[in-house]
């Protein structure tokens, strides 16, 4: 037998059983606990990976030579250890990070210019809701996180638990909401619904007020606002989280009766190739009632907040090909079930046998939404100076009813149906070219974007009664699309000085709009002056433009005729380098064309118009940091706004007070415990026509991290109990009011 056949065969079998080649140890703060999500890289970026829950790292090492790992983590001093990796794996022990003074370059964000950037370097304002944020706060959904710890923001909830933001006067429509750099589209008639968003699966939240057209196109006018997701990265990871909010009154603790019940179960896998995350939520609402209980033997039986439940399940898979290209898919499911009641007549009792205590019946329809969302999105590394990307988008988002009795007989037999009156689709593809030279950082792109609309008639099984009417007032499709190109440039003239400039040119239909923007940015000593001059827009909605619905009450129409709303905003900040979230801002903004719903007298209708001129402006205050009370030293945040308007109509500043304070105190027990205490002020404010006066709102909240993988939290919200004086003259309007005080209960398990 030929002698290389044999050594074939000894090559292979060593091959086989060879153990291989791993760096590890464990990572230790100064206190000795781990530290988790520590970047641990080589100088030479062959080694990239982070320390696990408990501080953790094993690394396989594919080439025996001289290594220099370098260990960084925000916070902590880079630790370096060079190693000589030959024939067996390296035991690295404890690492022990020293911790540094926080400063607010180390925030790393990217919403400001589509590139991931330090916050100080930020050409525009931008705050950031972190982790740590996240944790000690005392909210349950990502409206009120947002509410709670930005300036100049303020929420609103309809029956159905759907939320309505305003940053600075501009509603929903009028601010791009993303998540992980891709937008979000969901709802109808312009509005995002934020229930989808869980708030569990929240890593960092970027906010930045005023007009950003030039890079994210249509409506930007109001802001952006970016959601990071959190990304596993360990080799797999197993979470499981509940957020359990209940009325809490000075008689008894009702767990059963809940405002919120939110399970979120996720999974996590990486290696060197491939990640995955998936995550699973359900969440559950009794509902909640204000209003003294309704006298009257049968009717309706309304709610301040319907109960109501939802699922969601979304999965986002990472492809790294290699260092310089990478792949991820993100797919979403989710659905939304609105459950109304009301009291049947004593009558039934003996008409159809029902049981007196069986009179309350879901009624004959509910409503009930869907959204099923999945983008691709595509990066590569060309070289040291260039970089592109490829993003396609397609979101559906599906407005319809359940009718429990369609099938069956009402109120007796129960065989639901489930149809959609109203389907929107919204599809992009956005593609980006970075390149740097000399002193320019380059971004360089062009984006599609289609917005379709189905709405159709809904038929009782018969086909005999219209049970809803389209909103084009017969079964029809609309549509409508928009073509940009756009360049930003980051201009960095010294240490000190920037000067970003950005042009988009969009084509909408037969209307074409051209944008320019600058924003300067300058530091002097510690102090970092912005100032921000741009022209932005937002293209009317599928809906504004040929809204048809003689059928809602009152008639609502859309008018084809409709100009693109524009506007031209100022701003001008200063910031304290070296102290996080400490900045006075003052903003104006001047609206051409707003787009809003105008009341006909001679029609005793609503069409959509174009005002000519709305001026929103108004004063922004953050200051954070730690003062020390009885030798106990205390973190604060303090926020302090003033919004107002020059307008003919009332929208910009409905649901808005004009002065609003946030705070927020965290006081450290031990290395486990901390404390939390929260005191929100709202100046009086108009809602529909109706005052809400002014009023103080404070949460109470305890963290307590039992271990690695077991984090708990209790809390107690609205401690004074704060409800509106007036809810007994119209329920109509208490979806906006606070529904009392209340239990909060957070679980985190991880594995």
């Amino acid at each position: 037998m030929n002698l290389h056949f044999y050594y074939i065969i000894i090559l292979f079998f060593s091959l086989l059983y060879s153990e291989p080649i791993y760096v590890f140890g464990k990572i230790l703060d100064e206190n000795g606990k781990g530290l988790k999500n520590v970047n641990i890289y080589s100088n030479d970026k062959s080694i990239g990976s982070y320390s696990s829950e408990n501080g953790e790292f094993d690394i396989e090492i594919s080439t025996e030579r001289t290594y220099s790992l370098y260990f960084s983590h925000i916070g902590y001093n880079v630790e370096n250890k060079n190693i000589q990796v030959k024939y067996k794996s390296v035991n690295l022990g404890n690492i022990e990070l020293v911790r540094e003074n926080i400063v607010i370059d180390e925030i790393s964000i990217s919403v400001a210019t589509r590139k991931a950037i330090s916050i100080k370097d930020s050409p525009i304002l931008t705050h950031v809701i972190t982790s740590e944020d996240i944790k000690n706060s005392s909210s349950t959904n990502v409206m009120e996180l947002i509410e709670s710890s930005m300036p100049n923001i303020q929420s609103l909830l309809d029956p159905h638990g759907t939320f309505k933001i305003k940053i600075q006067g501009f509603d929903n429509k009028d601010i791009t909401f993303m998540q992980d750099g891709v937008k979000i589209s969901g709802e109808t008639f312009g509005n995002i619904d934020l229930s989808m968003l869980n708030i569990n699966n929240i890593d960092q939240i970027e906010v930045i007020r005023g007009g950003m057209s030039t890079l994210y196109g249509s409506g930007a006018i109001g802001g952006v606002i970016n959601i990071k997701s959190k990304v596993n990265r360990d080799k797999y990871t197993i979470k499981y989280q509940n957020n359990l909010e209940s009325i809490l009154n000075s008689r008894n603790i009702n767990l059963s009766n809940t405002i919120l019940n939110s399970n979120t179960l996720s999974f996590g896998i990486k290696n060197k190739h491939f990640s995955n995350d998936l995550n699973i939520n359900y969440s559950y609402s009794d509902g909640y009632d204000l209003t003294p209980p309704s006298t009257q033997l049968s009717g309706r039986i309304d709610k301040t907040l319907d109960e109501n439940l939802s699922y969601l399940f979304d999965n986002r898979t990472n492809l790294f090909f290699n260092k310089n290209l990478d792949v991820s898919l993100y797919l979403k499911w989710y659905l939304r079930r609105i459950f109304r009641y009301e009291k049947l007549s004593p009558a039934y009792s003996i008409i159809d046998n029902i049981p007196e205590d069986s009179l309350i019946v879901q009624r004959k329809t509910n409503p009930e939404y869907k959204d099923i969302a999945y983008n691709l999105k595509l990066n590569y590394l060309i070289n040291d100076k260039t970089s592109m990307s490829l993003i396609l988008r397609n979101e559906t988002y599906f407005k319809g009813y359940r009718f429990p009795y369609y099938n069956g007989d009402y109120p007796t037999i129960f065989n639901e149906s489930i149809m959609f009156s109203t389907i929107p689709n919204y599809k992009s593809v956005n593609a980006t070219l970075n390149f740097s030279m000399s002193k320019h950082e380059i971004s360089l792109g062009n984006e599609l974007e289609i917005e379709s609309t189905k709405s159709s008639v809904i038929y009782n099984k018969d086909s005999t009664e219209v049970m809803v009417t389209s909103i084009f007032n017969e079964n029809k499709i609309k549509r409508t699309n928009n073509f940009s190109i756009f360049i930003f440039d980051r201009y960095k003239i010294s240490k000190k000085l920037n000067i970003d400039f950005g042009l988009r040119y969009t084509i909408h239909e037969k209307k074409k709009i051209f944008l320019p923007s600058l924003f300067i940015k300058n530091n002097y000593a510690d102090i970092i002056f912005r100032l921000n001059l741009s022209r932005n827009y937002r293209l009317p909605s599928v809906t504004e433009l040929y809204y048809d619905f003689p059928g809602h009450s009152p008639p609502i129409y859309g008018n084809s005729n409709l100009k693109p709303q524009l506007s031209n905003n100022f701003s001008i900040s200063i910031e304290h380098e070296k102290i996080k979230n400490s900045s006075l801002e003052y903003y104006e903004n001047k609206n051409y064309n707003m787009i809003a719903y105008d009341y006909k007298d001679e029609c005793q209708c609503y069409e959509t118009d174009n005002y000519k001129e709305v001026k929103l402006y108004g004063i922004n205050l953050n200051n954070s940091g730690s003062i020390k009370t009885f030798d106990i030293p205390i973190d604060y945040k303090i926020i302090l706004s003033y919004t107002d308007s020059e307008s003919i109509f009332n929208s910009p500043t409905e649901g808005i007070s004009k002065y609003s304070l946030k705070s927020l105190f965290s006081y450290d027990l031990n290395e486990k415990v901390n404390i939390n205490y929260s005191i929100k002020y709202l100046s009086k404010k108009i809602i529909f026509y109706e005052r809400l006066e002014s009023h103080f709102i404070s949460d109470l909240t305890l963290n307590y991290s039992i271990n690695q993988n077991i984090f708990l939290k209790l809390g107690v919200k609205n401690l004074a109990n704060y409800k509106d004086s007036r809810i007994s003259e119209n329920s109509d309007l208490l979806t906006t009011y606070d529904p009392g005080r209340r239990l909060l209960l957070h679980i985190n398990l991880k594995k």
